[in-house]
């Protein structure tokens, strides 16, 4: 297992370019940081520097080995917030407020590290609901994490909260339904066809449909639902409905083809996803890895 503090003289040395400079950042001897980095690249078996009289620099292998290198310091700050007695130590937990569809599928994965393992690790505690937008942002104080979507058209406003990502809203259907080919079409071009339209990017003010299915599809929408979960199991229900729901909720069904993906473009269909956290939270590393994870997700179902 590497050293904390060798993995810290190694980001150091990288930084300052220089033995000296970084035994200065450090507040520790020259010497110190010279050995740290020696017996780093024993343990490795490699080259982390290239040094002569007048620079240091990283080798190809020290420039791989830097990734590395940052990501385990990442954690092991992370892993120190996490079993710390304090706010957020393992009796208080995580409280996170996510949106319905959100809970239901990418909440969990986000989440994964703190299910497994053999250590304690905080509890996340997830409740169910929408985020308060801004002005009305007090509900959102009672959680260390708050996760929401809505349209990515700038028409919600989420005070301090970042965008994490998007991701597209989909038209689905059951695998046996013929109209489930390759090309790119138009939600009218299908037909005859109801749709069953998932309501969750809808604020506390409502959003006009048409912007989202087009006002020469309003007919056919026959059934609503903020529920991805309700959406799906209608779509599943039967072979003449197709279903509208952000990618993210269906990916892994899509996958598996328990679902199948029709290529409809929709006026106004990409679903932002939004993350606030409070002032004490924003700062662990367990939110950033948070951010950074859901981003990550999100980038998969483009």
């Amino acid at each position: 297992m590497f050293d904390d503090f060798r993995l810290k003289v190694f980001e150091a040395v990288a930084e300052e370019r220089s033995f000296t400079r970084a035994a200065r950042t450090l507040g520790v001897s020259q010497s110190a940081v010279s050995q740290s980095v020696a017996e780093l690249e024993r343990q490795l078996g490699v080259q982390l520097f290239h040094r002569d009289r007048t620079s240091v620099r990283l080798t190809a292998e020290g420039q791989a080995f830097s990734r590395y290198a940052r990501n385990i310091l990442h954690w092991y700050g992370a892993a120190r917030e996490a079993f710390a007695p304090g706010i957020h130590s393992p009796e208080r937990g995580i409280r996170v407020l996510a949106s319905p569809d959100l809970v239901s599928s990418v909440v969990p994965e986000i989440f994964a590290p703190a299910f497994s393992g053999d250590r304690p690790y905080p509890v996340v505690n997830i409740t169910s609901g929408r985020l308060a937008s801004e002005g009305s942002s007090d509900r959102n104080t009672e959680y260390d994490i708050c996760i929401s979507s809505g349209l990515a058209d700038g028409s919600i406003r989420w005070g301090k909260g970042e965008c994490a990502g998007v991701s597209p809203l989909c038209v689905i259907a059951r695998p046996s339904d013929r109209n489930a080919y390759s090309g790119v079409f138009s939600l009218s071009g299908v037909k005859d066809r109801g749709l069953a339209l998932w309501t969750g990017w809808q604020n506390d003010e409502g959003t006009d449909e048409a912007s989202v299915v087009g006002l020469d599809n309003i007919h056919k929408v026959v059934f609503r639902s903020d529920s991805p979960e309700s959406v799906i199991g209608a779509v599943l229900s039967s072979d003449g409905l197709l279903g509208a729901v952000p990618l993210y909720c269906v990916y892994k069904k899509l996958a598996d083809r328990t679902l199948s993906r029709l290529p409809v473009m929709f006026p106004s269909g990409n679903i932002a996803v939004y993350v606030q956290a409070s002032d004490s939270f924003s700062t662990t590393r367990i939110y950033k890895a948070t951010v950074e994870r859901l981003s990550s997700l999100l980038a998969v179902t483009q």
